[in-house]
């Protein structure tokens, strides 16, 4: 009786509410495009996931080197990270097809875009393709076919490297018997665009907040769960050096502060925790970092701070450098006498 006559207000403050979480579904959904119409749910073998900022002049070429796959069960995710340019408005045509889903998003970072794009994926394999790279005509049905016939977890394969229109074959330097250690000190160098989901699940995806060298922390994370490898010695990557690429812009200071949060992430507890030789080397990274910083990148407090941390695991790296400097102070007075 007490809750009769209020009846119609609740059923209205009621409808009012899904109304309003609907509307709020809705301005979300246009405000990230997430919602493609027409856009179903059909499994395909490989994800391809394509990370776009600003990259309109680009694109293009990375999309149609997909579409030339002699592999076809793909589909092709496009998650454009809060672009300016005009990559919605040049990708439109494609947009058509069955093959191909875009998505924008606020800016996030690389490694932001990355995993929006691995979560929206529905396939059994992701390749990671930057949005101004292009893939080799048989990447996908290589990669795949290794990937399966050595129940590997993710594959590693020669590249392209083209820079200012000069193409190079760049083989991988493969990790030895153990390939964390290999990566932790830089002895492997390879690159890697294909891994299982699955696996790219378990280890937590991409470090959102690893800007740069997000790659190299994620190799560290595989190694580090023992995941599985395999090899193609052949490039199916199209590694492409472009002037005002994040690899090339004038931002040294910002890729330094993402190496040192790099080496702390992963370097530093092994130093913490291994013998004289792993804090050494730690110590050495350090002491190297500050000098960039310093040289490369004018920044004191940059070099002071790695500075300290260096000479903190290793202090005889610091006498080592006072007798180095004191050396050469020597030879060039000595010189000078010479002269006089």
């Amino acid at each position: 009786k007490l809750i009769k006559p209020y009846g119609f207000l609740v059923v209205c403050f009621t409808k009012a509410r899904v109304l309003n979480m609907f509307g709020m579904a809705r301005s979300k959904c246009q405000e990230d495009d997430l919602c493609n119409p027409g856009d179903g749910k059909k499994t395909v073998e490989a994800s391809v996931i394509v990370p776009t900022y600003n990259c309109g002049a680009y694109i293009r070429d990375a999309v149609n080197s997909v579409f030339k796959q002699t592999f076809q069960d793909y589909e092709i995710v496009i998650i454009d990270d809060g672009s300016t340019d005009n990559t919605k408005e040049l990708l439109a045509p494609y947009l058509k097809g069955e093959k191909i889903r875009y998505f924008y998003q606020k800016n996030k970072g690389l490694p932001g875009a990355r995993n929006t794009g691995i979560r929206l994926a529905r396939g059994t394999y992701i390749l990671c393709l930057d949005a101004d790279d292009e893939l080799a005509p048989t990447a996908i049905q290589k990669l795949v076919e290794s990937v399966k016939s050595h129940n590997a977890q993710f594959v590693i394969s020669d590249i392209y490297r083209v820079e200012n229109g000069i193409s190079e074959v760049q083989k991988a330097i493969l990790p030895s018997q153990d390939p964390f250690l290999d990566v932790f000190k830089s002895k492997a160098y390879f690159r890697s665009c294909f891994y299982t989901k699955e696996i790219l699940q378990k280890i937590g995806m991409y470090d959102e907040k690893q800007k740069y060298y997000e790659d190299v922390e994620l190799y560290l994370r595989l190694f580090e769960k023992k995941a599985a490898y395999s090899y193609v010695a052949e490039p199916l990557y199209i590694y492409k050096i472009r002037n005002n690429s994040i690899t090339k812009q004038s931002k040294r200071k910002r890729n330094f502060f993402y190496m040192e949060q790099l080496y702390k992430k992963h370097h530093k507890p092994l130093a913490d925790k291994g013998g004289r030789d792993i804090r050494s080397y730690y110590a050495h990274l350090m002491w190297r970092l500050a000098s960039d910083y310093f040289f490369k990148a004018g920044s004191l407090v940059g070099m002071l701070r790695c500075l300290c941390e260096s000479i903190r695991y290793d202090h005889s790296i610091l006498k080592a450098y006072i007798v180095k400097v004191s050396g050469v102070n020597k030879s060039m007075h000595h010189s000078s006498s010479e002269q006089l």
